[in-house]
């Protein structure tokens, strides 16, 4: 049996270009999918008296960030009542939400606990598709 000699050669792109390629850099089109599916579906677990903080204090500092810009929004988040002038007091006293108990404290946490799998399913069915 005869040996031969042969060459290969394989030319592999940079990984920042790969993750761009298909849309895994930060800023991509699968990052932003991912904020705005946690965004969305974070959005019943939010504390609702007003709406405003559930649907009119939201920004996006950042394709990878969601930001409630109220200045009682991270006493909502934390669930304590807090007291006197800011920087408030925490007290050891739970804030009573409308809508609870879905509505409350730690809303992205609880909302990833009941619908994570279901976020990551429709972002491998996303990336399948905008991979093509």
């Amino acid at each position: 049996m005869a040996s031969g000699n042969f060459k290969t050669r394989v030319d592999i792109k940079p990984v920042a270009e790969i993750l761009k390629r298909h849309g895994l850099h930060q800023g991509g089109a699968v990052t932003l999918k991912l904020r705005d599916d946690v965004e969305r579906y974070s959005n019943p677990y939010i504390p609702m008296k007003s709406h405003y903080l559930k649907d009119d204090s939201i920004s996006h500092p950042n394709a990878y960030s969601i930001r409630y810009n109220t200045p009682y929004a991270r006493y909502q988040y934390h669930g304590k009542i807090m007291i006197g002038k800011a920087p408030k007091q925490v007290t050891n006293k739970d804030l009573k939400y409308h809508g609870a108990p879905k509505r409350g404290a730690f809303w992205d946490k609880r909302m990833w606990n009941d619908r994570g799998k279901e976020i990551c399913n429709n972002l491998e069915v996303f990336i399948k598709q905008y991979v093509r």
